[in-house]
C-alpha cells in the first residue's frame, strides 16, 4: 500500500492545491475505508484481549477445581460430583464462548481481508482517475486559454445574476413577511371569532345553568313541600290512630266496667271527662285546620305576587334576548368585515404572486442566457479538442520530419525545452482555470438548484395559499353555520321559553310562596307538633293511669274468679255429699221404717242378731242405728206408759223421730 501511495505521488507531482471536485469525491471513500479498517483493527485487538482474559479465567477455574479437589478430598462422592458438574458446566460455557469468539474473529478476519481487497481496488481506481485527470488537464489547457477572453463577460453576467438573485431573495423575504403578517392577521381574526363564539357559548351555558338551577330549586321546594305534607299526614294519621286507640280503649274499658259493677260509675265519670277532653282537642284541631286554610289563602296571595315577579322576569329575559340578538347582529357585521379583509388580503396575495411570477420569469430568462453562454463555452471546448487532435497529428508529422531533419532541428531543441517549461506553467494556470470553471459550473448548478428551490417554494406558497383560502372559507362556512345554528337555537329557545315559563310559573310561584311563608308554616307545624306531642304525653299518662286501674281491676277480677272457682268446687263437693247423704237418708228412712214396723209387730220378741263383717262406716252406721233403735225402744216404752196421753202422746214420738232423722242427716253430712 505504501508503494501504491508513492506511485500515486510520483504520478501527480505537480497537482495543485485546488484539485478538481471529482478527485476529492473519489478520495473520500479511501479515507472512510481507512477509518473502517482502523475500527476493525481496534475491534480485533479488543477481541484478542477479551479472549486472553477468558483464557486466563478458564485457567483460574481449572486451578480452583484442582485446589478444591485437593482440599476437599474428604467430602462425599455426591458433593464432589456436584461441584465437578458445576465447574464443568462453567468450563463448557467458557469453551463455547471461546469457540464463538474464535468464529467471530474468523468472520472479522474475512471481513478485514475483503475490506483490504476493496481498498486495493479503490486505490487502483484512484490511480486511474488521477491519470485520467492529468489527461483531461492537458486537453483543457488550450480551452482555458481561449476561455480567458470570455471570463470577463461571464464575471459581469455572474455579478448581474447575483444582483438579481439578491433582489429575488429580498422579494421572497418581503413575501415571507407579508405571508407571516397575513397568517398573523388570520390567527388574530380566528382568535377573535373563537373568543366571541366562546362568549356566546358561555352565555348559553350560563342560561342553561340558570335554567338547571331554577329547576333544582323547584325540585328542592317540591321535596320540602312533600316532606311537610308527609309530616302533616303522619301527624294526622297519628292523631287518628290515637283517637281510634282511645276509642278502642274506652270501649274495652266500658266492656270491662260492665263486668265490674263496683267501678262502673267511676269509669262512666272518666269516660265523660275523656269525651269532653277529646271534644276540646277536636275543637282545637278544627281551629288549626282553619289556620291551615288561612295559610293556604296566604299562599294563594303569594302566588299572585309571584306571577307579577314572573312577568318581571319575562321582561328581563326579553331584554336579554334582545341584547343577544344585537350581539348576533354585531357578530354578523364582524363576519362581513372579516370577509372584506379576506378579499383585501387575497388581492394583496395575488399582487405578490404576480410579482413573484414576474421575478421568476426574469430569473428564468437570466438562467436561460447563462445556459446558452455555457453551451457556447462547451462548443468552444469541443472546437479546442478538435484543434488539439489536429495539433497532435501535426506533432507526429513534425516528429517524422524531425527524424528526417534531425540535424536541422538541434538548434530548436532549446526553444522546445523552453516551450515545454512554458507549457508546464500554462498547465498549472489551466488547472487553476479548470478549477475555476468547475466552481463556475458548481455555482451554475447551485443557481439552478436555487431556482428549483424557489420554484418549489413558490409552488408550496401557492399550495399554502390555496390551503389557507380553503381553510378560511371552511372556517367561514363553519362560523356561518354556527351562527345559523345559534340563530336557530335562539329561535328554539324563544319557542321553548313559553313552555318553560309556564312550568316555571307553576313552580316558581309555589317556591317563592314557600320561601316567604315557609318559616311561618314550619313554626305553625312545629307548634302543632309540640301541642300534639303534649296532648300525646297527657293521653299516654291517662292511658297509663287507666292501665294501672285496669291492672287493679284485673287483679281483683282474677281474685274473685279464683274465689268463685273455689266456691264452685266446694259447691260440687257439697252436692256430691248431699247426694250421698240423700242416698244414706233414704236407706236410713227405709231402715227406720223397717225398724219401726218390726218394733211395732214384735215388741216382745228378742232380737235376732246376725253377725257379719262390716266396714268402718257400716259399723258406725250400725252403732248409730242401734242407738236410734234403743231410742225408739225407750220411746215405745214411754209411749206405752203414756198411751193414754191423747194427741200429744202421738205427736211426741213422731217429732222425736223427725228430730232423730234430721240429726242423723247432719251426722251423715258431717261425715
Amino acid at each position: 500500500m505504501a508503494k501504491k501511495k508513492n506511485a500515486h505521488s510520483t504520478a501527480a507531482p505537480a497537482a495543485p492545491s485546488s484539485r478538481p471536485r471529482e478527485l476529492s469525491d473519489v478520495v473520500k471513500p479511501r479515507d472512510s475505508s481507512q477509518e473502517e479498517l482502523e475500527n476493525l483493527k481496534t475491534l480485533n485487538h479488543m477481541l484478542l484481549k477479551e479472549t486472553v482474559e477468558r483464557r486466563g479465567q478458564l485457567a483460574d477455574l481449572r486451578s480452583k477445581l484442582d485446589v478444591l479437589s485437593e482440599e476437599h478430598g474428604f467430602m462425599s462422592s455426591i458433593e464432589h460430583q456436584v461441584s465437578s458438574i458445576s465447574l464443568s458446566a462453567l468450563l463448557l460455557d467458557a469453551s463455547s464462548r471461546l469457540d464463538a469468539e474464535a468464529r467471530e474473529k474468523g468472520g472479522i478476519k474475512k471481513s478485514l481481508d475483503f475490506k483490504e481487497m476493496k481498498i486495493q481496488q479503490l486505490e487502483s481506481k484512484i490511480v486511474c482517475l488521477e491519470e485520467q485527470m492529468e489527461d483531461m488537464a492537458t486537453k483543457y489547457q488550450e480551452a482555458v486559454n481561449r476561455a480567458r477572453s470570455g471570463l470577463g463577460a461571464l464575471e459581469v453576467e455572474k455579478e448581474e445574476a447575483k444582483r438579481r438573485l439578491a433582489e429575488k431573495e429580498h422579494v421572497i423575504e418581503e413575501l415571507k413577511v407579508g405571508n407571516s403578517a397575513l397568517q398573523k392577521s388570520r390567527k388574530e381574526t380566528e382568535s377573535k371569532l373563537s373568543r366571541e363564539i366562546d362568549v356566546l357559548r358561555r352565555r348559553m351555558a350560563e342560561m342553561a345553568n340558570e335554567k338547571e338551577e331554577i329547576g333544582r330549586r323547584l325540585d328542592e321546594r317540591e321535596h320540602d313541600i312533600q316532606l311537610l305534607e308527609c309530616e302533616k299526614s303522619f301527624l294526622e294519621n297519628e292523631k287518628k290512630g290515637m283517637e281510634l286507640k282511645l276509642m278502642a280503649e274506652i270501649s274495652e274499658l266500658e266492656q270491662r266496667m260492665l263486668n265490674n259493677e263496683l267501678y262502673f260509675k267511676l269509669v262512666e265519670d272518666e269516660k265523660g271527662e275523656r269525651e269532653i277532653k277529646f271534644g276540646e282537642e277536636i275543637d282545637t284541631l278544627k281551629l288549626r285546620m282553619e289556620e291551615m286554610m288561612h295559610y293556604i289563602k296566604q299562599l294563594e296571595s303569594a302566588k299572585h305576587a309571584a306571577e307579577e315577579v314572573k312577568k318581571e322576569i319575562e321582561v328581563s329575559f326579553e331584554w336579554k334576548m334582545q341584547g343577544m340578538m344585537v350581539e348576533v347582529d354585531g357578530l354578523n357585521a364582524r363576519i362581513v368585515e372579516i370577509g372584506r379583509e379576506r378579499e383585501a388580503l387575497e388581492r394583496k396575495l395575488a399582487e405578490k404572486e404576480a410579482d413573484v411570477y414576474r421575478l421568476t420569469r426574469n430569473f428564468e430568462s437570466v438562467v436561460d442566457s447563462l445556459k446558452g453562454r455555457i453551451g457556447e463555452l462547451e462548443h468552444c471546448v469541443r472546437i479546442l479538442e478538435g484543434e488539439r487532435d489536429g495539433a497532435e497529428v501535426e506533432k507526429r508529422r513534425m516528429e517524422t520530419g524531425f527524424e528526417l531533419k534531425k540535424r536541422e532541428l538541434v538548434a530548436e531543441m532549446d526553444s522546445m525545452k523552453q516551450r515545454i517549461v512554458d507549457l508546464g506553467k500554462d498547465r498549472q494556470v489551466f488547472v487553476r482555470q479548470l478549477a475555476e470553471m468547475d466552481s463556475l459550473r458548481g455555482r451554475v448548478k447551485e443557481l439552478e438548484f436555487h431556482v428549483n428551490t424557489l420554484e418549489e417554494s413558490r409552488d408550496e406558497m401557492e399550495e399554502e395559499k390555496r390551503r389557507m383560502v380553503l381553510r378560511f372559507e371552511s372556517k367561514t362556512q363553519v362560523m356561518v353555520a354556527e351562527m345559523d345554528g345559534l340563530k336557530n337555537r335562539i329561535v328554539e329557545i324563544a319557542n321553548e321559553r313559553n313552555v318553560f315559563e309556564r312550568k316555571l310559573a307553576d313552580k316558581e310561584d309555589y317556591v317563592k310562596q314557600l320561601e316567604r311563608d315557609g318559616e311561618k308554616i314550619a313554626d305553625g307545624l312545629r307548634v302543632q307538633v309540640m301541642e300534639l306531642k303534649k296532648s300525646k304525653s297527657e293521653t299516654e299518662e291517662v292511658l297509663a293511669k287507666l292501665k294501672a286501674m285496669l291492672e287493679v281491676l284485673q287483679f281483683d277480677y282474677d281474685a274473685e274468679k279464683k274465689n268463685v272457682d273455689a266456691l264452685m268446687e266446694d259447691k260440687k263437693l257439697v252436692e256430691n255429699k248431699l247426694k250421698d247423704a240423700e242416698l244414706k237418708s233414704v236407706r236410713v228412712l227405709a231402715m227406720l221404717k223397717s225398724t219401726a214396723g218390726a218394733m211395732q209387730c214384735r215388741e216382745e220378741e228378742k232380737e235376732n242378731v246376725v253377725d257379719y263383717e262390716m266396714d268402718e262406716d257400716d259399723r258406725v252406721f250400725a252403732a248409730e242405728m242401734n242407738a236410734i233403735k234403743d231410742a225408739f225402744k225407750c220411746g215405745l216404752a214411754e209411749e206405752r206408759a203414756k198411751k193414754k196421753g191423747g194427741l200429744w202422746g202421738w205427736l211426741y214420738p213422731a217429732t222425736s223421730t223427725i228430730v232423730a232423722a234430721v240429726s242423723l242427716a247432719y251426722a251423715a253430712k258431717g261425715r
